[in-house]
């Protein structure tokens, strides 16, 4: 509600003419691509990026610590959302083998994102809480309800009310650059991230590749973390622009409170395995003032004892009034 209420605020103070940024609706979910709940089985985000460069002063300075590029722009951001993770089979009352236990992590994120032609540097900060407290439960449900699924069984064991913080460092270049005016061409791109918390805490790299036509004009969509990187800035644009990608992410894990447990109180827990891997393909389209994408990811396991590679799909709808 807070969310909506600035970015309302924005919208009256803003000049008839200014963009007043981009509105991104993004919701992950293994149904997209199966008909079970496992795991990472939910993530929804709602999202709303500056225009370039309407950052109030010292959230530029604060952006332009990681360089101070002449063609570089500023965006700023505010999100709420909601992750849901779940072991394999929710309906079923006993458990088959060991599997992670039920979670949900409720959040709020203020983010910089500083980019240009040579790429983008991004700084997020997602607060929120673990537990009951992140409504997974009733979500879930409701969802179910609606699909006219079984009720899910077993939120009774879910991880104990934790506050829970992340920050997010996220630095993407483009190592080969698409073309600049509007036509097909090819990206490639490289990145690295980290991120501290009680909630995760791990270090990722990766590779992206993109073909398609207006690249230049964004680097794709932002994913709910943990996850390959993107901005949800695009620009407003006369006719159609579109894109394939696929892209690669392996990550050092340090700590998943949803596989390590709760931080300060005993939970159930599942050992985590270090190593983590995303690969993802998927397509986007725009028309003028309105971005659509879809991208397919499979997730390799995140536990000892976890039955095969997770897969999910991931559906972004972005739009600037």
């Amino acid at each position: 509600m807070r969310l909506l209420l600035l970015v309302a605020m924005v919208w009256v103070q803003a000049p008839a003419e200014a963009s007043l940024g981009a509105l991104t609706l993004q919701t992950d979910n293994d149904l997209y691509v199966s008909s079970r709940d496992r795991h990472y089985t939910s993530g929804l985000q709602l999202a709303w990026t500056s225009a370039a460069d309407a950052a109030p002063g010292w959230m530029v300075r604060l952006a332009r610590l990681s360089g101070n590029e002449v063609d570089s722009r500023v965006h700023w951001m505010l999100a709420l959302g909601q992750n849901i993770y779940t072991p394999a089979g929710v309906g079923l009352r006993v458990r088959r083998y060991r599997d992670r236990p039920y979670g949900g992590w409720l959040y709020g994120s203020w983010g910089l994102i500083r980019a240009s032609p040579e790429g983008f540097d991004a700084a997020t900060l997602h607060l929120g809480m673990v537990g009951e407290a992140s409504l997974a439960k009733p979500s879930q449900e409701l969802l179910h309800r609606v699909l006219g699924m079984k009720p899910p069984l077993g939120w009774e064991k879910q991880l104990r009310n934790e506050p829970g913080m992340a920050l997010l460092l996220t630095r993407q270049l483009r190592l080969v650059r698409p073309p600049a005016e509007d036509r097909a061409g090819f990206e490639l791109t490289a990145h690295g991230n980290a991120c501290l918390g009680n909630v995760f805490t791990y270090a990722g790299a990766g590779l992206g590749i993109r073909w398609g036509k207006g690249l230049a004009r964004d680097f794709g969509h932002a994913r709910i973390s943990p996850g390959l990187p993107g901005a949800s800035t695009f620009e407003r644009r006369e006719g159609w622009a579109w894109s394939l990608f696929v892209g690669s992410e392996a990550r050092l894990v340090a700590r998943n409170l949803f596989l390590d447990g709760n931080t300060f109180t005993d939970s159930a827990s599942v050992p985590r395995r270090v190593l983590v891997a995303d690969v993802e393909a998927g397509a986007s389209l725009t028309y003028q003032n309105v971005r659509l994408t879809y991208a397919y990811v499979v997730r390799s396991e995140e536990f000892t004892g976890q039955k095969g590679v997770d897969v999910f799909g991931s559906i972004s709808l972005a739009f600037i009034p």
